[in-house]
């Protein structure tokens, strides 16, 4: 899919500020329940971001399409399922550090069913973050300016007041709430209307209220996401996730596999999905008889996730956008970075001068309902740096191992270890991963670790683990009768502990910024907005 900022805003500040910094944070976010960033670029002055193709639909059109084939619309295991994922995306954002430890604290502020997608394969995206708030964000949101589709906005967003991840959470109340109702929840009022109500602190309908039958541990969970004082609701989506984790595990009921939710999601829209298929093997033939090329020019994702400058220079042509890497580990000086392709792109073949990258846009319904091609062409670079071009520093850190080229993005594993009850530690050969929950995407690791679960009553988990493929494990402790379990000791040997790219997606146990009392401002942080390299 390619996002592309229109030649026409490109022009005012404001609009490429906000583009940008959603580049910057899409180029950060790494979670198998958040859609990935590819590449980031532009071509004759015209901006993109090149995420993932998500082949599948988007949650309103797959709930709207199960209510047109039966009455009762996703079943209930579905439905919760795919809120459970779409929660771990969001907690994972939520929970994103800056490189020097602060919380950057971010709200989605558009967590609607439009950008919660759903894959053929039965994986769950978040998608857009365009409108996010975060500390680093070099774009201001002005006073009384309203982001986000109103319907499924919070109290305190609607009023144009301070908002926190508990914001994110109402809105994923409201998505649950029509998922399970078959209803929208403001279906006989107006966006005038919904504001008022909003604004003036109306409780709203509970779930049992439009579907008596619903299971009153639901209409629970879903009352306190939607409460009107923030306070009253989920601390985290972790908290939550938990909450419809142990619905699921109640009442003989269960958790959904992702081979299950594919399967529905694939008998719903087969049509569209054998028509998407043909319109793209038509279009990868076509490249054969193009002819004419053009030059693009790619930005490096590690150098957007910097908190550096990024500044479009006087285009007379295309050329490189220059942005500063942020500082390794140990605080090496940042390094400048050449724009180029990420790593999980391959290097053109020898035998041809000219290479066609191919970057498709195939917007469902919910996201753009346009189905667009956009086909960009590079010539190959040659293998010298030219003798009047300085040859720039590499963005690797020192002593890191540099990065093969040629392992791409297939070659990466999913790591996701969902630990019960929710308050259990996960340790990783004697490290802490997370609580609760930890997913991460790293590339393979055939050695062996040592993987603990841990919580106070419960009897400990101790198993041997390896990463050399996509591991998915789901560890219930049994509680210990009349004493405390004793804490894991970690070893004090063996193999390295894994290092996670990111900060683990459930936390480190301490209190998340933000969550009790009235949301606070983030201190300011000023961006660098020089060009160092202007002439």
């Amino acid at each position: 899919m390619v996002k592309c900022l229109r030649p026409d805003l490109a022009e005012e500040e404001d609009f490429l500020a906000m583009f940008l910094d959603e580049a910057r944070l899409a180029a950060r976010l790494h979670h198998p329940s958040v859609v990935q960033t590819n590449e980031v670029g532009e071509a004759r002055g015209n901006y993109f971001i090149a995420m993932e193709y998500l082949d599948g639909q988007p949650l309103n059109r797959v709930v709207y399409r199960a209510r047109r084939r039966c009455e009762t619309g996703l079943p209930i295991e579905c439905c919760v399922s795919i809120i459970v994922d779409a929660l771990a995306g969001l907690h994972y954002a939520h929970e994103l550090l800056d490189y020097n430890g602060t919380p950057l604290s971010v709200v989605h502020r558009d967590a609607s069913p439009h950008n919660i997608f759903v894959t053929y394969n039965g994986h769950v995206k978040v998608v857009d973050f365009g409108i996010a708030k975060a500390a680093s964000r070099s774009a201001e949101t002005q006073a009384g300016t309203l982001k986000g589709k109103i319907g499924y906005m919070a109290p305190e967003q609607a009023r144009c007041e301070a908002v926190d991840r508990r914001a994110d959470i109402f809105s994923i109340g409201v998505v649950l709430w029509e998922a399970m109702s078959g209803e929208r929840m403001w279906k006989d009022a107006n966006e005038f209307q919904i504001l008022d109500r909003l604004s003036s602190g109306a409780a709203l309908p509970t779930l049992r209220s439009v579907r008596p039958d619903a299971p009153a541990e639901l209409d629970e969970i879903c009352a306190r996401a939607l409460a009107i004082d923030p306070a009253q609701r989920h601390a985290t989506a972790a908290d939550m996730r938990g909450e419809l984790l142990a619905f699921l595990d109640t009442g003989g009921r269960r958790r959904s596999s992702h081979e299950e939710i594919g399967r529905m999601v694939g008998e719903l829209f087969s049509e569209e999905r054998a028509k998407i298929k043909g319109v793209v093997d038509r279009q990868l033939a076509a490249l054969e008889e193009l002819s004419q090329s053009a030059e693009i020019n790619v930005v490096d994702l590690r150098s957007l996730a910097s908190t550096g400058s990024v500044r479009p220079p006087s285009y007379s042509s295309s050329r490189p956008i220059n942005v500063l890497n942020a500082p390794d580990e140990e605080g090496t000086a940042p390094t400048l970075a050449r724009a180029a392709t990420v790593e999980s792109m391959k290097p053109p073949p020898p035998k041809r001068s000219r290479t066609a990258t191919v970057l498709m846009s195939f917007g469902a319904a919910g996201i753009g309902g346009v189905l667009a091609l956009v086909l960009l062409w590079k010539p190959t670079l040659p293998e010298q740096a030219s003798p009047s071009e300085p040859r720039l520093a590499s963005a690797v850190a020192p002593g890191a191992q540099t990065p093969d080229p040629d392992r791409g993005l297939a070659e990466m594993v999913h790591i996701d270890i969902e630990a019960r009850p929710a308050e259990a530690v996960i340790l990783l050969d004697g490290k802490e991963l997370a609580r609760g929950h930890y997913a991460e995407t790293q590339r393979p690791d055939d050695e062996a670790h040592e993987l603990v679960v841990q919580a106070p009553g419960y009897q400990a988990d101790r198993q041997e683990i390896r990463f050399d493929k996509t591991v998915q494990l789901v560890i219930a402790l049994h509680q210990t009768v009349g004493e405390t379990a004793p804490p894991a000791q970690p070893r004090t040997g063996g193999a390295k502990a894994a290092q996670p790219k990111e900060p683990a997606p459930a936390g480190s146990g301490a209190e998340p910024t933000g969550v009790s009392g009235k949301p606070g401002k983030p201190k300011k942080r000023k961006l660098d907005s020089d060009d160092p390299w202007a002439d």
